[in-house]
């Protein structure tokens, strides 16, 4: 029995970001085979390296994933001795979690197959590479919004100059070269209006 075609406008966004998700997280597990970590531990072990110590709460804030996800991974990663627990200082009661030495060795021998696949996206997306990443942030400030989750850990600032304006292109990435012609193209497309 045929599967009858839907027209992709039917489609919701949040299922885009469904399909999204895990095509990111098949990408990365890839990308990471052979290594210690998976794609999600690699996420963790980066929120913990760069923004943390941070109490599973903070944690489940950041990220969206339940207090139960949370509590496992961190125990996870506890049992292979690539966190340190340090009393929280807001409270004095609960606690905060950073990597250790072993965990922060764990991140950094797994970092070189994350960013080759961190650089062939960042290729492919080309110049709009930013415009995409503060698209995404904006997004995300929305589904915060609706599920009451803290705002990230970070946010990007426009990189916008009064002087460049952003052109749609809808075609396969175009290599740094041909970039390169597109941009003195169109600086000879701006003086030839000047001229005439």
């Amino acid at each position: 029995m045929a599967t009858p075609k839907r027209d992709p406008k039917e489609m919701s966004l949040l299922f885009d970001l469904w399909l999204l998700t895990h095509s990111v997280s098949g990408l990365l597990d890839d990308a990471l085979k052979g290594e210690k970590l998976s794609g999600d531990d690699f996420g963790l072990y980066s929120l913990l390296r760069v923004f943390g110590p941070a109490s599973p709460t903070q944690i489940s804030q950041w990220t969206g994933m339940g207090a139960t996800t949370v509590s496992a991974a961190l125990k996870r990663l506890a049992l292979r001795g690539h966190t340190k627990q340090q009393v929280n200082p807001v409270d004095g009661r609960s606690y905060r979690v950073a990597l250790s030495t072993s965990g922060i060795k764990a991140h950094e021998s797994s970092s070189k197959p994350f960013l080759r696949v961190m650089k062939e996206v960042s290729q492919a997306l080309g110049s709009e590479e930013w415009q995409q990443r503060t698209s995404l942030q904006r997004l995300d400030a929305a589904i915060r919004q609706i599920a009451n989750l803290k705002a990230r850990p970070y946010t990007l600032t426009s990189k916008t100059n009064s002087r460049r304006e952003v052109l749609s292109y809808d075609g396969g990435a175009l290599t740094p070269k041909q970039e390169q012609n597109v941009l003195q193209y169109i600086n000879f497309l701006r003086l030839d209006s000047k001229a005439g």
